[in-house]
């Protein structure tokens, strides 16, 4: 049986590779932390404000903004905290000059009255008495709660606890504490943001070298230093932080 061909008209049309329709863009809009200048992209995080030469020259995460400001609040918490007990030491360790010899050997107006007091009229307790009461009271408490070995360790036998009720909060731009100072090392630093940020807002650094392997980096770090006025403070470096 012959095949009967159909009209041209009942066949279907030939496939083709049609692309798929793709949505339509939507502009997203800037967010508050980005802006664009003539000669790049412009970052501000804090008090600090970043340039990169191009949008896709860097990755910046906004998120990690939360961690740097954790990073911040924790130096400066330990800053109080260092340069408070440091003071400390340093009065204990203070030269005996006349005037403190004199405070010390000097007796008060309570000593002076009871020195003149005679001695039937002090009620005082015989010294050999009080010596046997306080070996007594000593041997009770050593059966109370037995005393731990001693640790054979220097710097526990002259480590003196710091007292953390007196933690009030320091005003670092005293006198007192400026001669106090740290300093910071940042081993990645990429584009410098965190070392700037730490320069301006935490008080009493002596310097951040802010350190990377790549030029690009170091170079970025050094512009971006000095247009955030901080090149007093921040050091730029190149080298491989391992």
């Amino acid at each position: 049986m012959a095949s009967e061909s159909l009209p041209s008209s009942a066949l279907p049309p030939p496939t083709e590779d049609v692309p798929a329709a793709k949505p339509p863009t939507k502009t997203e809009p800037t967010p508050s932390w980005k802006s664009y200048g003539p000669d790049g992209v412009f970052i501000t995080e804090g008090k600090a404000r970043i340039k990169f030469p191009s949008e896709n020259s860097v990755f910046y995460n906004p998120v990690q903004q939360f961690n740097r400001d954790m990073s911040i609040a924790a130096i400066t918490a330990w800053s109080k905290m260092f340069f408070m007990e440091k003071l400390s030491k340093q009065k204990r360790s203070a030269p005996v000059t006349q005037e403190t010899v004199a405070k010390s050997v000097t007796p008060t107006e309570v000593e002076l009255q009871t020195l003149a007091t005679p001695a039937e009229e002090r009620s005082e307790t015989p010294a050999e008495e009080k010596a046997e009461t306080n070996a007594q009271e000593n041997d009770a408490a050593r059966i109370a709660c037995p005393q731990l070995p001693p640790v054979n360790n220097s710097y526990t036998a002259d480590y003196k606890p710091f007292d953390s009720a007196s933690l009030e909060d320091p005003d670092l731009d005293s006198e007192k504490y400026a001669p106090l100072s740290f300093t910071i090392l940042e081993a990645l630093s990429a584009t410098g943001l965190r070392s700037i940020r730490y320069a301006k807002d935490i008080k009493g650094i002596k310097s951040i070298l802010a350190n990377d392997l790549l030029e690009d980096a170091v170079e970025a770090i050094k512009q971006n230093v000095t247009a955030n006025d901080v090149d007093h403070i921040v050091i730029p470096n190149l080298g491989d932080a391992a």
